[in-house]
Order: C-alpha cells, then structure tokens, then sequence
C-alpha cells in the first residue's frame, strides 16, 4: 500500500456559526487536553496534540469542522517525507473521535479524504505506474501527469443518497528538504537546510463524499462516516480498480 500523508475527516453543518476548536475538541477527545491553539482568522481556530504515533488537528470555521490526522514531524533528517506509521489505526482514531463530536454536532453532509504517495525511482517510472494503474496506455514521454474522475455510488445505510468518490493520481517530483537546527555560540539557536533531496511520486488523492443536495440523516451519520471511511480506504487499496 502506498504512504498515507493525511486522513482528513469533515463535517459540513447546518447553518452553524463558528465554533471555538477548544470546545469541540474536548468533544472529540474528552479527557485529552490539546497542545496548541491558534486563531489564524476572525472564525477559524484550530487545536492540536500529538499521540505517540500520530498528530491530530481539529479546525473550526464557519459551518463546518475538519479534522487532520498527518505523522508525527520527525526532529533529525529523513530519506523520504514522513507517512502515518499504521494508517489503519490512525484512521480508526480519527473516524471515532469525529463520531464523538457528530452526537452533538448537527452535520449536513460528510467527507473523508485521504491523501497518499508511492516513492518511484524516477518520473518516468511514475507515469508508467499510473498507466498501468489506470488500464491504459500514455503516451511516451508523458509528463506532469494528472488524471481524476468521480464515479458516483449510492449508500449502503441512507436510501437515495449517492456518495462522490472524487480521485485524483498524479505522477510528479518534489524535492524532499531536511531542515537541521545548528548553536551558535551556545546560545543562538539557527536554521539551515542540511540536504535537498529530488524525489519521485505517484500521487493520490481520495475525495468520498455526500451528495451536497441532498442532507444525510441525522440517526445514521456514524454509520454514514464508517461507510464513507471504507470506501475511501478501499480506493487507497484498489486504485482506479476499486471505483
């Protein structure tokens, strides 16, 4: 399976002004107190903590909560950019966390995305990868590659409901930088960037969501966001093959 870079879990609500992240949060995770808090603008804060193989964000803004499950950002220099080390559990954490805060939150519709990669030796390997994964053939000499499609799917739990299952994969470069702390004087603390490392990837980029037109029933929302979670965790299996 490819490197999971982050579980992203949303709730669109009913017409909610803001909320304050530090009062969901202790919704989602009571007992648990959070790291850091941040107000990046007028409506929107944000809360944080780290678990031991994981962090979580939760962000508030108008009418709508996210949660964030990303890796825990490593202190010394990496060979490739960080992954969720057991994306099993660290999405089963999210997904019961966020069914916390869904018995007193009145969500609309719901998301999850799932954002993945799979290191390659070089673009062209990525393009053919993508080809192969996608069953047919690019062009040679195909670059910066992307294709995505949404194939509708109608739920299990809630009749008349479709979910969108918006995928994206692309093939691209990026280059890794590894950022190292140096004394100065044994006071001054300073940044520099030890190694910048090119690297190779088929990207992926899962989307399954709720029909915006039509609102999700209140009594099944945690049996919505289980289904939603499975199906996207099976595209992240099953690539094109799984839609």
């Amino acid at each position: 399976m490819a490197d999971v870079e982050s579980i992203q879990i949303v709730a669109f609500l009913k017409g909610t002004p803001s909320l304050n992240a530090s009062v969901v949060w202790a919704e989602a995770f009571p007992g648990v107190a959070f790291a850091n808090f941040l107000t990046p603008s007028l409506g929107y804060t944000s809360a944080s903590a780290p678990f031991p193989d994981f962090q979580v964000e939760l962000q508030c803004q108008a009418a709508r909560i996210d949660l964030f499950v990303t890796p825990v950002p490593q202190q010394l220099p990496q060979p490739k950019p960080p992954s969720l080390v057991d994306f099993n559990a660290a999405r089963t954490a999210g997904v019961e966390a966020f069914k916390n805060l869904l018995k007193t939150q009145d969500a609309a519709r719901l998301a999850v995305v799932i954002v993945a990669r799979e290191l390659v030796n070089n673009e062209e390997d990525a393009v053919n990868k993508l080809s192969s994964s996608l069953e047919f053939n690019l062009k040679p000499g195909a670059r910066d590659t992307s294709f995505q499609i949404n194939i509708r799917k109608p739920s299990t739990q809630q009749p008349g409901l479709d979910f969108n299952r918006l995928c994206r994969w692309s093939a691209a470069s990026m280059i890794n930088i590894n950022v190292s702390q140096f004394v100065a004087n044994a006071q001054l603390m300073t940044t520099g960037i030890s190694s910048a490392i090119p690297v190779y990837v088929l990207q992926s980029y899962i989307d399954v969501n709720t029909d915006p037109a039509i609102q999700i029933d209140g009594s099944l929302r945690e049996q919505l966001l289980d289904e939603l979670s499975a199906e996207a965790s099976s595209i992240l299996n099953g690539g094109y093959g799984a839609l």
